[in-house]
């Protein structure tokens, strides 16, 4: 749990260091509302008996799904620079939390948290087996656009370390820099 929190930490004192530019600027609103309404139905859905996710059967989940997944307008033509750091980072983390919310629905059902971690392990890749199969509909145009948002996100992280001056250049960033490099990387 500290290394999510370092992380945020990390990338929060990053976004600092960059001045403000609006998701607006790069006609990225579509996303983020797209997003919010997602997240909403995510509440919802997990409010049921029993609980489900958005299904894109539904056609109001299908037209949001189609916006969250589309790399040709939120990722092929915006022309991200540095000073767009924090709108990519905050877009990818949405688009990762989409995906990790249908990969790990209704984990703890299927989890003995009291279990040795291997075993932990072993019902955890279970779960998201089984998960990928069940919504491999909506997984089949989430998952493309997250890789994809990583793979814009990469050379952005990568240019913003390399112009950190040596005293600049603390702890806790080299830590937010690899734990990015593996959440990107695994």
């Amino acid at each position: 749990m500290v290394a999510p929190i370092r992380l945020t930490l990390a990338l929060f004192l990053w976004f600092l260091s960059f001045p403000a530019v609006s998701s607006d600027s790069l006609g990225m609103d579509a996303y983020f509302d797209a997003y919010s309404e997602f997240d909403q139905m995510l509440t919802e859905t997990s409010m049921t008996t029993p609980p489900g996710m958005p299904r894109v059967t539904e056609p109001k989940v299908a037209l949001i799904i189609a916006t969250l997944s589309d790399s040709e307008r939120f990722l092929v033509k915006p022309d991200f620079r540095l000073e767009h750091f924090d709108v990519l980072m905050d877009m990818c983390g949405k688009a990762n939390h989409a995906v990790m919310s249908y990969l790990l629905f209704n984990l703890k059902s299927h989890v003995d948290v009291k279990a040795d971690p291997v075993t932990v392990a072993s019902q955890v890749a279970k779960a998201m087996g089984y998960n990928t199969y069940m919504f491999q509909n909506e997984l089949e145009f989430l998952q493309p656009f997250n890789i994809r948002c990583m793979a814009r996100l990469v050379p952005l992280l990568t240019e913003f370390a390399s112009n950190l001056k040596p005293e600049e250049r603390t702890d806790i960033r080299r830590a937010g820099v690899q734990q990015t490099q593996n959440g990107a990387f695994s």
